[in-house]
């Protein structure tokens, strides 16, 4: 990421537009997309996701804008931000005991749902007290939502259609 922005700084001319090492550009901007892509949902658990926004609108996730062909007087703060992020990461990687680790990294355990018998005129009843349970799938439910934001305002936006058609 530092190259990238050394290499968009010498690249650009007066204007702030890309004037030489195109090509160049493209194929570093092209890998560290693929980097990210693939570091994505660890960046998100360690570091702290940063989005900005300026006098043109946002906010707008940094990591994103930084490697996109956005305008270079966005992207380069964009940059910036996204270096501070990756070093906060390394640093809290740096100091992380295993245990820590573990915490962040293993999946999620096992949900018990507690079965409660209840005895009533006689007759025994088992009842599923679902808090964890249901807990657990709501949480699970806001996570998708949150990291899928397009998508599920497109199911919101089907759905409610659904039922308004069927109220009217």
């Amino acid at each position: 990421m530092h190259a990238y922005r050394d290499l968009l700084s010498k690249s650009r001319d007066a204007m702030v537009r890309i004037v030489r090492n195109g090509q160049q550009i493209e194929e570093m901007r092209s890998d560290l997309n693929r980097k990210l892509g693939a570091l994505s949902k660890y960046i998100k658990k360690l570091g702290h996701n940063p989005y900005s926004s300026d006098i043109g609108g946002g906010p707008y996730p940094v990591y994103e804008t930084a490697l996109s062909n956005d305008i270079l007087q966005r992207r380069g703060p964009c940059i910036d931000m996204a270096l501070q992020d990756l070093d906060y990461i390394i640093g809290r990687l740096e100091n992380m005991s295993e245990e820590e680790f573990d915490d962040i990294f293993s999946p999620r355990k096992h949900v018990e749902i507690e079965n409660v018998v209840e005895n009533t005129n006689g007759k025994e009843t088992t009842t599923n007290t679902h808090k964890q349970y249901w807990g657990f799938v709501v949480s699970g439910l806001l996570g998708w939502i949150k990291d899928n934001k397009i998508i599920s305002g497109i199911i919101v936006t089907v759905i409610g259609g659904l039922i308004l058609s069927l109220i009217i």
